[in-house]
């Protein structure tokens, strides 16, 4: 088989089994280290032993002996608690290998963990979903934060109203926003982006949706708590 289609069916396997591939023969390695990365924290827990301290170390250890890029990273049944400095060189070395996709959820608490700042180095990012943490202060700076990304998710997270703002400020690019339980101070979910094609929010506690300036704006889609009852 060609090595294009090898690197389709590598891409296809669990992580901790594609890894594997290396030990069939020389040029298996090589379609393992040119198969951009996906890796997700249900492939990578152990049988015994602290799970979230286990899951975290392997995917480090994977996106550490990958050569990159990293196509996915999926964390959404591992807590970060006590575990915030392993948190932030993981997503310094994500940054360096130009992360795609990133699912990043923190369970399942406590909710008022910072986010790494080094998020906002993830410039290759096309899509983003976190869930279960307080969003860093995001600075005003003239080049964008997330230039590539087209989809953004925030689930049961703080964040400022102002920093939403700042938010789709740097994300020039953007066409789906989800909300789902998020915090937001003043309750109040301003709407200004001139990339932004659906806007959904479930569950959040908003009092006011303002969409100021959002030309091609297609769906609003929202069920507020009120309307639950």
């Amino acid at each position: 088989l060609v090595d294009d289609l090898l690197s389709n069916i590598v891409s296809c396997l669990p992580t901790n089994e594609a890894a594997r591939t290396m030990v069939l023969s020389t040029r298996w390695r090589g379609v393992w280290a040119a198969t951009p990365l996906l890796v997700d924290d249900a492939h990578l827990r152990a049988a015994d032993g602290p799970r979230d301290f286990h899951a975290v170390r392997a995917v480090s250890r994977c996106v550490a002996a990958h050569p990159g890029p990293v196509r996915a990273v999926r964390f959404i049944r591992t807590s970060f608690h006590r575990q915030e400095h392993a948190l932030e060189r993981l997503i310094a070395s994500l940054a360096a290998k130009k992360i795609q996709d990133l699912i990043l959820f923190n369970r399942p608490w406590p909710i008022n963990m910072p986010l790494p700042k080094d998020i906002l180095r993830c410039a290759s990012l096309s899509r983003l979903y976190i869930g279960i943490w307080n969003f860093p202060d995001i600075p005003t700076a003239h080049r964008p934060a997330f230039p590539n990304l087209h989809e953004l998710g925030l689930f049961h997270s703080i964040i400022e109203d102002r920093e939403v703002d700042a938010l789709l400020a740097h994300c020039p690019k953007l066409k789906i926003l989800s909300f789902a339980i998020a915090y937001i101070s003043r309750s109040r979910l301003r709407i200004k982006s001139s990339s932004l094609r659906v806007v959904m929010e479930w569950g959040c506690s908003f009092d006011e949706i303002i969409v100021e300036d959002a030309p091609c704006l297609e769906r609003l889609l929202f069920q507020s708590i009120s309307d639950r009852r």
